[in-house]
C-alpha cells in the first residue's frame, strides 16, 4: 500500500521536477500503477528472503540479532549457523548490487547531462541523487552487516564451547 502512495506522490511531484504538461489524472494513474508494480516486486523479494531465513519469525529474529549484534538467549547453534551462512551469501551478492547502483547513477548522470529529453527538466537529476545516495550508502551498510555477522559467529562459537553454556555476549 505504501508503494502505491509513493508512486502516486511521485506522479504528483513529476510536474514540479519536469514541468511536464501531463494531465493530473494521468500522473496519478501512472504513479499508482508504477507504485503497485514496485510494491509487488518488493513483496516478492522480501517474501523470498523470509522464506530463505525460515519464515517471518526467524527473519525478524535474525534482523534483531544483526541490529543488536547479539544472539537470542535460546539460539540453536546449528540453526543460527545456517542463518548466518545465508547472510554471508547475501553480503557477497551485495557487492553486485552496489555495482548496479553505481552504473545506474552514472547512466542517469549521462542522461541528465546530454539532456536527451529536455522536457523532463530536473527529473533525471532526481534519479542521479537517488542512485548516487544508494550507491554511497550500500558499501557502508554491507560493511556493517559483515561486522555484525562476524560478531554473531563469535558469539555462536562461544555458546557452542563445552562447559561454557552460561557465558553471555
Amino acid at each position: 500500500m505504501s508503494a502505491i502512495f509513493f508512486g502516486t506522490f511521485m506522479g504528483l511531484l513529476q510536474p514540479v521536477l519536469s514541468g511536464s504538461p501531463t494531465p493530473w489524472g494521468g500522473r496519478v494513474l501512472m504513479g499508482a500503477i508504477s507504485g503497485s508494480l514496485f510494491g509487488a516486486g518488493m513483496t516478492w523479494f522480501i517474501s523470498r528472503w523470509w522464506e530463505d531465513a525460515g519464515g517471518y519469525t526467524k527473519a525478524r529474529s535474525l534482523q534483531t540479532a544483526l541490529r543488536k549484534r547479539r544472539l537470542p538467549d535460546d539460539a540453536d547453534p546449528q540453526e543460527w549457523s545456517a542463518l548466518l551462512d545465508l547472510q554471508e551469501v547475501s553480503i557477497h551478492r551485495a557487492r553486485w548490487y552496489t555495482a548496479i547502483l553505481i552504473a545506474a547513477a552514472i547512466l542517469n548522470t549521462v542522461f541528465a547531462l546530454t539532456r536527451a529529453a529536455p522536457e523532463l527538466g530536473l527529473l533525471p537529476w532526481f534519479g542521479v541523487a537517488i542512485f548516487a545516495a544508494m550507491a554511497i550508502y550500500a558499501p557502508f551498510e554491507t560493511r556493517s552487516r559483515r561486522a555484525a555477522v562476524h560478531e554473531l559467529r563469535k558469539g555462536l562459537e562461544r555458546s557452542g564451547t563445552p562447559g561454557d553454556e552460561g557465558a553471555s555476549s
